[in-house]
C-alpha cells in the first residue's frame, strides 16, 4: 500500500511538472509567433527598403545635377546636397532595418530551440508518467494478488488442535 500511495504520489507530482512544461511551452511558442511576426514585419521593411534605395540610385543617376526635390517621397530640399544627404539617411535607416532583422533572426532561431528543448522535457516527463504508472498498476495488481491469496487462508488453515501446534506452522 505505501508503495502505490508513493507512485500515487509521484505520478501527480509529474503530472504537475508536466502541466508546468506544457504552459512553459505554450508560452515559448506564443513568443515564437510574435518573432516570427517581427521578423516578417522586419523583412518586409527591409525589402521595401531595399526596394527604396535602389529606386533612389537609379533616380539619382538619371537626374540632372540640379534636382532637389525626392523623386520617391516628393520632398524638396535647398540643394542637391541636402538631396544627397536624404539619400544617405535612407541608407542608414536601411542598414538600422537589416541589423533589427538579423537580430529578430538570431531572436526567433534560439526561441525555436527553446521551444524544441520544452517539447523534449514534456516527451520526458510523459514517458516518466507512463512507466510510473505501469509500475503503479503491477503494484495493484501484485497487491489484489495476494489480497485474493489472503482471502483463501482461512478456508485452507483449520483450527489447530491443541496436541498438534506445529502443523500449522509447517502449512504456512
Amino acid at each position: 500500500l505505501a508503495r502505490v500511495a508513493s507512485l500515487t504520489d509521484a505520478i501527480d507530482k509529474r503530472r504537475r511538472e508536466t502541466e508546468s512544461l506544457g504552459g512553459r511551452l505554450r508560452e515559448a511558442r506564443e513568443e515564437l509567433a510574435r518573432r516570427k511576426d517581427e521578423y516578417d514585419c522586419l523583412s518586409k521593411t527591409a525589402s521595401k527598403s531595399d526596394a527604396l534605395e535602389a529606386l533612389l540610385r537609379q533616380a539619382i543617376s538619371m537626374l540632372p545635377p540640379d534636382v532637389t526635390e525626392c523623386p520617391l517621397c516628393g520632398t524638396s530640399f535647398s540643394s542637391s546636397d541636402a538631396l544627397l544627404q536624404h539619400i544617405t539617411r535612407a541608407r542608414a535607416q536601411r542598414a538600422l532595418t537589416s541589423d533589427a532583422l538579423s537580430k529578430a533572426l538570431t531572436a526567433s532561431r534560439s526561441q525555436q530551440e527553446l521551444v524544441g528543448e520544452r517539447e523534449r522535457e514534456l516527451e520526458e516527463a510523459e514517458k516518466a508518467i507512463s512507466a510510473m504508472e505501469d509500475e503503479k498498476n503491477r503494484c495493484e495488481t501484485s497487491l489484489r494478488q495476494l489480497r485474493e491469496v489472503i482471502a483463501t487462508f482461512p478456508a485452507q488453515v483449520e483450527a489447530p488442535s491443541d496436541d498438534h501446534p506445529d502443523a500449522l506452522d509447517t502449512e504456512l
